[in-house]
């Protein structure tokens, strides 16, 4: 298979959409399944406006003496700075279906602080909003996006 062919297969059984869909029910099974443990790492309730999906690729693959498989891969982002915290990949049999699905986060406790930064920098965020700083200074000081300071103000 060339890589078009591979792209029209993708498209086809819509394997993108798919994967980014799994991620988040593989997040909402887990705080549901793991509470003790999800809350630990995000600190609480995850906000998904944090996390920012990037498609990586799609691979196919043969494992010799037992089948082939699709490997759509996203790397797992927080906020616009491209803070990388992990991937995630959903792999699909040639038929289309879900075979599997693997989240690879990296080490808890940067993942931790990364997060208390973040949320350190919304409450700045929220209260110089709250006395009437301008968006765009709130942006500047907390280096929270335009769009996130945005989303404040609602």
């Amino acid at each position: 298979m060339d890589s078009n062919s591979l792209k029209e297969w993708g498209e086809k059984n819509n394997v993108i959409n798919r994967t980014i869909e799994g991620f988040w029910e593989y997040i909402s099974n887990w705080e549901k399944e793991h509470p003790d443990e999800f809350h630990d790492l995000f600190m609480g309730k995850l906000d998904r406006r944090l996390i920012k999906l990037e498609i990586k690729s799609i691979q196919l693959t043969h494992i010799f003496n037992y089948s082939d498989f699709v490997y759509c891969n996203i790397s797992i982002y927080l906020l616009e700075d491209y803070i990388s915290i992990g991937n995630y990949k959903m792999v699909f049999t040639l038929d289309g279906e879900i075979e599997d699905d693997i989240l690879d986060l990296k080490d808890y406790s940067f993942i931790r602080n990364e997060i208390s930064l973040i949320k350190n920098s919304i409450k700045i965020a929220q209260n110089a909003l709250k006395h009437g700083a301008e968006p765009e200074f709130v942006s500047a000081i907390t280096g929270l996006n335009m769009e996130y300071v945005a989303n404040l103000i609602k």
